[in-house]
């Protein structure tokens, strides 16, 4: 089987044709996708400027009772970016900027894990680096240049556009890796 089997089979699924050809789905869902990315943005930003002093009044115990809100923000961000995944796993997948936003994402949220775990164990005492708060806003604020780049930077849009591409189990393809790593 081949990636680009795997892919149609999702392209063409029940759900992603109902959330792409349907008069709501796709809007419902991007909709979705931007809510959950302003509050957890949001949030992120907020605790991203009290690292940084520049409002000192709020402590750091307060902004950790908005953890609560920033997990839903990012459950329901997730959730909407898997239905717009479904949609066209081909233009997505196949497109680098799409991996520099997850990964942006992913630094982002072990930031705030970080910070978290300062605050339960020191509480009001805490103390940051700016460094915390600059890189939270270079991720959060990439994260979203990304987003909005992947509308207009891919090359395939269809896995019907994709060649045949073999998954990672296929002999053909171990070997291939395994020539290409030695240079032979």
């Amino acid at each position: 089987m081949d990636l680009k089997l795997v892919l149609l089979a999702i392209e063409e699924g029940f759900l992603a044709t109902w959330v792409r050809e349907s008069d709501w789905g796709f809007a419902i869902a991007l909709s979705l996708h931007a809510l959950g990315m302003a509050f957890a943005v949001g949030i992120s930003f907020t605790i991203a400027i009290r690292i940084l002093g520049i409002v000192r009044e709020i402590p750091y115990i307060t902004l950790l009772s908005w953890i609560a809100l920033f997990r839903l923000a990012v459950l329901l961000a997730l959730f909407s970016g898997m239905l717009l995944l479904v949609c066209y796993p081909a233009k997505a997948l196949t497109n680098p900027v799409f991996y520099l936003k997850l990964s942006l994402i992913i630094l982002g949220l072990l930031q705030l894990r970080y910070w978290r775990s300062r605050v339960l164990l020191h509480g009001s005492s805490a103390s940051f680096s700016g460094l915390l708060g600059v890189g939270l806003l270079f991720c959060w604020t990439g994260s979203i240049a990304a987003g909005r780049l992947l509308a207009y930077t891919y090359a395939v849009l269809s896995a019907l556009q994709l060649q045949d591409i073999p998954l990672a189990g296929d002999p053909f393809f171990t070997k291939s890796l395994l020539f290409l790593a030695r240079g032979d």
